[in-house]
């Protein structure tokens, strides 16, 4: 069963009160939102729109889950404030842009409850973000052609 966590595998961010989690995938279209309590964790809310795509390799002592050509690469990066949840997301396959499938150009802002709040198209593709607490300001890493820092103004 570990190669099933190796084709899940995905990226967690939890709100600075300590008390809500979200997961989202990679690989697939997967975004869970969880409520922390002192002895629990709850699903709140699941969104599934594709699973990922990736073989069993398991060989020479070696265990590996690559994900097919036809798979999409998914969420990028997730970032969590108090108010929401902010999604970088690519949607691309391997097949059709090869590396290229790894930008994304796309963050989609969700509340807790797991409701789409907006959609930022950006003109250029990023690799990861943080978001100012007070849901002003996205700071990035983009490669133009070097790693750069960018920042985008945003009004939530």
């Amino acid at each position: 069963h570990r190669n099933i966590a190796l084709g899940y595998q995905g990226s967690l961010a939890i709100n600075m009160d300590r008390d809500k989690l979200v997961y989202a995938s990679l690989y697939g279209t997967i975004l869970g939102i969880y409520n922390i309590k002192e002895n629990s964790i709850n699903q709140e809310f699941l969104l599934v729109y594709d699973y990922p795509q990736f073989t069993v390799q398991n060989e020479g002592g070696g265990m590996s889950s690559p994900i097919t050509k036809d798979g999409i690469c998914a969420f990028r990066d997730i970032y969590a404030t108090d108010k929401y949840i902010y999604s970088l997301y690519s949607g691309k396959t391997i097949s059709k842009l090869g590396e290229k499938a790894f930008e994304a150009q796309n963050i989609y802002v969700f509340d807790w409850e797991g409701n789409p709040v907006i959609h930022y198209r950006l003109d250029v593709p990023i690799n990861n973000m943080a978001v100012l607490s007070n849901n002003k300001r996205i700071y990035a890493i983009s490669n133009l052609p070097e790693p750069t820092l960018i920042e985008f103004e945003i009004d939530l």
